[in-house]
Formats: structure tokens, C-alpha cells, sequence
């Protein structure tokens, strides 16, 4: 629940995953506050020419992917003493002021008390608290062509980059994939390949809530674009699948999340 924070760094840092010992969530969730401010002041000193088709969006809330209760609290904690608790809107699970907070507060550990969830794995997304990290395209009208897609995969692995430990990121992969997803995580994919002649349905990798599509698929075909149809949604640039499954990047998973 807690990776929305750190997509790859934690991979970089930690790429064994599937040898560590499997630890529950416990009823209480504690992250330290001065990690998530410097991954936003990092991403503050991405250059405005790399907005342009691209851009992070800070959004933090919380989202109930279970269905289940909303977490009994959210909090500051410093010294093991509480200090603020932090309000969650319902239903949209928004934390308003979750950044001021922590900002004043940046030396006390951010805390979620969620008991209904203690025995699942330590990564388990049933209730997720989304950051909001993921670079997004501007763009959401259906159709992206293939040089807005090429420059926003260069310009979203500077933002990616920024949540890595500087030792590590020459060692970022390349985002020249496309993720779509759709805000209502159910819709089934309609996204087609445009070329000069037609435009050719495909399918694209599942991965959780996302579908991908790398550009060399889209350039293969001779491809001149992207549609994307069936409701409103974002697109994404990501690695590929098998990079992301390797490294955990949406384990379970922009903190718990970017997205």
C-alpha cells in the first residue's frame, strides 16, 4: 500500500522482492513525512520545457480498491505520540491538507491506523493512498500522435528519475511505453494503432489497473498515433511490463501509490 511513494527507487535499492520474508501490514502504517517532501521538492525542479505534454498532478487521497472501511485514522506521529491527525473526505477519499501538513511537521512519521486489513500482506493494495507522482499527458482527448508520445516518454523518465537516489539513476529504464488508464478501472481496452491508411484495434498488457502499449509496437505497423476510446481516462509513459513486474513498480502497488 505504502509504494505510491518510491514506484522504482525501493526496486532499485531492494530488487529482491521475492526473497524477502513476507511481513503483514499490522493494523498501524507508518512512513517518515521528510522522504515524501523530498520527492516533491525533487520533482519542483523538473524544468517548465518538460511540462509541456507531461506533468505530475499532487492529488494525495486515499482509494478503497476492496471496497472495504476507510482507515479508522490518519496521522502525524512524532516519538510514538500523536501529534495531528490529518482529515480524509468521503466519499472522494481526498486529503486536502495532507502536504501542509507534513511540511510543517517534516521530522514526525505519517501513520494510518486501518485494523480491518492487519493480517494481509505488507503490500496489499485494498486501501491504497495514491500521491499522485505519475507524469500524465495533458492530452486526454482520444488521439496522441507519435511525436507527442516519443517527446512525453522522454520527458516523464526526468520526473521518474527524480524519485530515484541520484547514485541510481543513470540506471532509470526507458519510459517509451504508454499506459492508459481508464477512471473507471473496469472499462475494457479500445485502443487502436492509426496509420496513414486505417486505424488497427489492438490489445494491449494488462498490468493492475493499467493497459500498455510500447511505441515499437505502434512504430512497427507504421503507426502515426495513438486512439484511445471507451470513457475518460490518462495516459502515462511507463517501462515496459516485464521491467515493471521485475522491480515491483505498482506492487501490490505511484506509495502507495504514483500512480
Amino acid at each position: 500500500m505504502m509504494k505510491p511513494l518510491l514506484p522504482l527507487a525501493g526496486a532499485l535499492l531492494l530488487a529482491l522482492p521475492a526473497q524477502a520474508e513476507e511481513r503483514l501490514r499490522g493494523k498501524t502504517v507508518c512512513f517518515p513525512a521528510d522522504k515524501v517532501i523530498k520527492i516533491v521538492d525533487e520533482l519542483a525542479e523538473v524544468e517548465a520545457d518538460r511540462r509541456d505534454v507531461v506533468d505530475v498532478g499532487l492529488q494525495p487521497r486515499f482509494l478503497r480498491k476492496d471496497g472495504g472501511a476507510w482507515p479508522t485514522r490518519f496521522y502525524l506521529q512524532q516519538d510514538d505520540t500523536p501529534i495531528l491527525d490529518i482529515a480524509v473526505e468521503k466519499p472522494s477519499g481526498a486529503t486536502p491538507s495532507f502536504l501542509t501538513d507534513i511540511r510543517a511537521n517534516q521530522d514526525a512519521d505519517i501513520c494510518i491506523d486501518d485494523p480491518t486489513r492487519a493480517d494481509r500482506p505488507e503490500f496489499d493494495e485494498g486501501l491504497y493512498f495514491e500521491m499522485g507522482l505519475s507524469p500524465i499527458f495533458h492530452n486526454r482527448e482520444g488521439l496522441h500522435t507519435l511525436a507527442e508520445m516519443e517527446e512525453g516518454a522522454k520527458d516523464g523518465k526526468k520526473f521518474y528519475k527524480k524519485m530515484i537516489p541520484g547514485a541510481f539513476r543513470p540506471f532509470m529504464p526507458d519510459t517509451d511505453y504508454m499506459a492508459v488508464k481508464y477512471v473507471d478501472t473496469t472499462t475494457p481496452p479500445a485502443l487502436l494503432i492509426r496509420t496513414p491508411d486505417r486505424d488497427i484495434p489492438i490489445m494491449p498488457e494488462a498490468h493492475k489497473d493499467i493497459w500498455v502499449v510500447g511505441l515499437d509496437e505502434i512504430e512497427a505497423v507504421g503507426g502515426v498515433a495513438l486512439v484511445v476510446r471507451g470513457g475518460a481516462y490518462d495516459l502515462r509513459p511507463v517501462p515496459s511490463v516485464k521491467t515493471m513486474r521485475k522491480f515491483g513498480w505498482g506492487q501490490e502497488t505511484e506509495t502507495g501509490g504514483s500512480e
